[in-house]
């Protein structure tokens, strides 16, 4: 559950701070990893976890709205052949993966 309170955390920074549109940037670690003992045993973590997330807390909705749209123009153009079913539970797997650890 620990995954789950970071992810609140970013989407309460984000509305806390504005910066719900346009994210946060990339100059400086994620606000949610910089509370103490996230950041992992060297200190260098600032990885949430969760692409979405991630993707959120740096460039926002704008950033997320324009990669699920890359996502799905991929899915929906991929062209079907008998390789079809491997590329989708291919992708599909590793998208899902990347829904809770770093890809």
């Amino acid at each position: 559950n620990w995954r789950l309170q970071i992810w609140q955390d970013v989407i309460d920074y984000s509305i806390k701070e504005s910066t719900i549109f346009f994210g946060s940037g990339y100059q400086e670690v994620i606000p949610a990893m910089q509370i103490a003992g996230r950041a992992g045993s060297d200190g260098l973590n600032e990885n949430v976890h969760n692409f979405l997330v991630n993707i959120y807390a740096r460039g926002g909705l704008l950033q997320l709205c324009i990669f699920s749209y890359i996502l799905i123009l991929i899915f929906i153009n991929f062209t079907p052949s008998r390789y079809a079913g491997n590329f989708y539970a291919a992708v599909g797997s590793l998208l899902f993966a990347s829904l809770f650890e770093s890809p």
